[in-house]
């Protein structure tokens, strides 16, 4: 189950506020983990969305430049874990230490992992300094992309 709440202005600016998955489900505590596979599908999703988005209305794809900011709240003491994919094994013991992390990318529309990559990589490091791996990173949003998921 996910909680959106979208707005969109005519002037191009886009607003999606999702609720962490981690807090409904049953696989582990509310407010105590956060899926580390699911905030790279997520923020992948988000940046395709916003791509698909130029490509809808007309804009020249090659000309055209995005910005996206993200911001992730409520994260002291969750840790990261992998209870959406538990195949994939996310080493314990990152903790949060901070309650918020933010990033905003003001980037050309192009290669989508990299981006990732640079938000969640940023995001991890509140966990104890915790960094995927890009190639792992890169297969998560390929999968999604070619909707493997």
């Amino acid at each position: 189950m996910h909680v959106d709440f979208t707005r969109m202005d005519p002037k191009g600016e886009f607003y999606l506020h999702r609720l962490l998955p981690d807090d409904f489900t049953e696989q582990v505590q509310r407010g105590t983990a956060l899926d580390a596979i699911l905030v790279v599908q997520w923020t992948a999703e988000a940046i395709a969305a916003g791509l698909n988005v130029v490509k809808a209305i007309g804009w020249p794809v090659d000309e055209a430049k995005l910005g996206f900011g993200f911001r992730w709240t409520k994260l002291r003491g969750r840790e990261l874990a992998s209870w959406a994919n538990p195949m994939v094994g996310i080493r314990p013991n990152h903790v949060a230490e901070d309650d918020r992390a933010e990033n905003f990318l003001d980037t050309p529309v192009s290669a989508i992992a990299p981006y990732v990559e640079k938000v969640v990589n940023d995001l991890f490091s509140a966990f104890a300094g915790y960094q995927m791996r890009q190639e792992a990173i890169e297969e998560w949003v390929k999968q999604l992309i070619e909707r493997r998921l």
